[in-house]
Order: C-alpha cells, then structure tokens, then sequence
C-alpha cells in the first residue's frame, strides 16, 4: 500500500525557510527602529548606523531606553583604498571615518555597537561626554589619531 501525500506543502530540497531572527538580531533591530538607525550586517554582533547629525540623541536613546548604561569603547576605522598592510581590496571601498561606540547593559548582558559614517574632508561629530563622561579619553584618542574634531569635547 502507498501512503497519501501530505496535507502541508514541503520545501523541496533546497529552498529556503523564513528564519526567525536570533535575539540579537531582534534586539539590534528593536534599537535602529528607536535611534532612527539601520541595522547593519556583523557576525554575532548588534550593530547599529545611524546619521553623524543624530548620533549624540541616538546614544542617549540607547543608554535611556534600553538600558545600554556602560559605555565600554569608543574607536575610529579609516576605510581608504590604500593598502598600506595585508591584502589586496577585494572590492571598491567608499573613503570614510567610521566611528563606533559599544554600549552594554548589564543585567542581561545585551550589547549594541552604534556606528556612524564622516567624511574625511571635514570628519566632525558631536561629542559623547555629556552622555558619558567616560568617551573623553576614547574622543580624545580618536582625535589625535584620525583628527576627527567632537563638537562640545573638553580636549
């Protein structure tokens, strides 16, 4: 005797299945919709771009409304075309600083990078002191490194 086919429809071999977004995608998204920022692709790894013009309000909705109080690093990337060390580009690169910060809360242990995007020509953003006072070294660092200037910084 053969058996009847299936009531539901199968996938055939191959074909993709809606995933259900792991909790730190469904966290990292839950922050870009509250900051007005964009999740953006990082392995195991929330990460958030949002505008340079609201990146100060974005961390302060970060800190105020996920409870992303510890305030752990604060750094520059210099995407350039040159290789200086490593291998070759694989692809064409947008010339930019890309600064990131990483936010923590602590009872759970949820994590957030926020990033934002300047333009070398006149990289400037706003600062993070006032948000937490502990970004003053880390600005600091990023200046003398990259000279990105952080309006409302001590120096």
């Amino acid at each position: 005797m053969t058996a009847s086919p299936p009531d539901t429809e199968q996938n055939e071999p191959g074909q993709d299945e809606a995933v259900a977004p792991s909790p730190t995608e469904a966290f990292a998204a839950a922050v870009a919709a509250a900051i007005g920022g964009e999740v953006t692709p990082a392995v195991g790894i929330a990460k958030v771009t949002v505008d340079p013009e609201t990146w100060v309000e974005a961390v302060k909705t970060a800190r105020d409304d996920f409870g992303l109080v510890y305030f752990s690093f604060l750094s520059a990337i210099d995407w350039a075309k040159e290789v200086a060390v490593g291998d070759p580009l694989d692809g064409d690169v947008e010339e930019r600083y890309e600064v990131i910060c990483t936010l923590t809360e602590l009872m759970e242990g949820k994590r957030v990078t926020i990033a934002t995007n300047l333009d070398k020509e006149n990289p400037t953003l706003g600062s993070l002191v006032s948000v937490f006072p502990g970004a003053n070294w880390h600005e600091r660092e990023a200046h003398e490194m990259f000279s990105i200037d952080f309006d409302g910084h001590p120096y």
